[in-house]
Parts: C-alpha cells; sequence; structure tokens
C-alpha cells in the first residue's frame, strides 16, 4: 500500500541505521555493493527503471550479496508536479516497476519517490498515493520510503568536494538524531555524473567510524512499519 506520509526511520532502535541508495545502477554501485556485503551490512538500492535496463547482472549480484532492491521509478518524475500538470504517476512507477522486474527477474516491493516528493504543499494527504493504488501493476507495494539523514553526497560529487569532507557531513547528521535511514547515491538522474561518484570511498570511511561510535547497521526490514507489511527481506 501507499501512505499518505512517508516511512522514515524513528521506529528503530537507538543507534541503528539503514543505508539506502538512489539513482542507479551507475558505475559505483558494484563497489559499493561488493564493500558492504563484506563488512556485513544489507543496504537497500532504489533504482531508476531507466537505468535498470540492460544491467540484469548487477541488479542481480546485489540480490545475491544480500542486498534490497526497490522501484524509484522510471524518470525521476516529481510525481506531485506530474499530477498537477495532468499527467499520470502510475504510468512512471509502474514502468519503472517493469524495467526492473524485467531486469532483476523478481518484482520489487518498496517504493521511495524522486526528490522525496510525495505530496503537493496544500495537501494534507497524497494525491500520488491514491492514484498509485488505483493502478492493479502496482498492487503488494509498500511506500513512500523515506529517510532521516540526507548529507547530500550527490552534491559535493558534483561540486568536487572530498569524501571526508562528504563523511563528516553525515556524520554530524547522524549524531543529531542517533538512528534512522540514510539516504546516498550510487548513480545520477544525469549519467554524465557517474564517474565522479565517490560514495564508496565516503562508506570507506564512515562506516568504520561510525562502527567505533557505537552505531550498528541494520536491513530495511528492521522498520516496524517493512516488517508488519511482510516485506524487505532478502
Amino acid at each position: 500500500m501507499f501512505l499518505d506520509h512517508e516511512i522514515r526511520g524513528d521506529g528503530l532502535d537507538r543507534d541503528a541505521l539503514c543505508l539506502t541508495f538512489d539513482d542507479g545502477p551507475g558505475p559505483a554501485t558494484p563497489g559499493i555493493a561488493e564493500y558492504l556485503a563484506t563488512e556485513g551490512i544489507s543496504a537497500t538500492f532504489f533504482v531508476l527503471g531507466r537505468n535498470a535496463r540492460g544491467r540484469g547482472p548487477e541488479l542481480r549480484r546485489l540480490r545475491a550479496l544480500g542486498h534490497l532492491v526497490g522501484n524509484h521509478g522510471h524518470d525521476h518524475r516529481h510525481l506531485p508536479d506530474l499530477l498537477a500538470a495532468g499527467g499520470d504517476p502510475a504510468l512512471d512507477v509502474a514502468r519503472g516497476h517493469a524495467a526492473i522486474a524485467d531486469a532483476l527477474g523478481e518484482a520489487p516491493t518498496l517504493f521511495r519517490p524522486p526528490h522525496g516528493a510525495w505530496r503537493g504543499a496544500s495537501e494534507a494527504g497524497s494525491a500520488v498515493a491514491r492514484r498509485l493504488n488505483e493502478c492493479e501493476a502496482l498492487r503488494g507495494y509498500l511506500g513512500p520510503i523515506g529517510w532521516d539523514v540526507d548529507g547530500a553526497d550527490w552534491r559535493a560529487w558534483r561540486e568536487g568536494h572530498p569524501a571526508n569532507r562528504c563523511a563528516a557531513r553525515y556524520a554530524e547528521e547522524i549524531a543529531g538524531g542517533r538512528r534512522g535511514i540514510v539516504l546516498l547515491h550510487d548513480g545520477s538522474e544525469d549519467p554524465s555524473l557517474g564517474p565522479a561518484n565517490r560514495t564508496e570511498e565516503l562508506l570507506r570511511l564512515l562506516v568504520p567510524f561510525l562502527r567505533r561510535g557505537g552505531y550498528r547497521f541494520v536491513p530495511l526490514a528492521d522498520l516496524p512499519a517493512v516488517r508488519a507489511a511482510g516485506d524487505g527481506r532478502p
């Protein structure tokens, strides 16, 4: 079911973190996935349908390593704006679903909207959620999966900032809440930015630092809402 409000990590135990990645797969995805697996970390990769085409081996490798693969739509559309302009957000999300399922060999069931955009400024509920719940092709989904920590790694790579500076920003954000869903990027809606991605380097700094600080990494399935829905386990 698509809910009116984002699922966040406030239900996690203290010092528990879920790592999530958006906009892939991209050039950085394999290295990120392999590194996390060596560290015993199960992450969730929210994949763009247009990036999934022809990338079946990479997506299946993610699953073999114990990671989850979710749907991030097909073309990284701002869904409330699309709906307000007379478009159908269900078409983009269903296209993403079909592309990912075809490449992966199994259907994703977790959804994160591009830009985290889910409601119009004046909406108490979500017209996007209502429309997606009407779409037969999207039955069995849970979303939207939001986040609690965003250190804007994508902006750091676009602006050429070093990985240690970005890692410090994430560490500061995480310390403010001591738990939550962490947003990172293994790809980009702009393919030209793929070679600039340094998220693996960031993780190699951040993961050991956080573990020394008493944090632990848990799969998205540890979120009560995900566990209750029966989704999210490799």
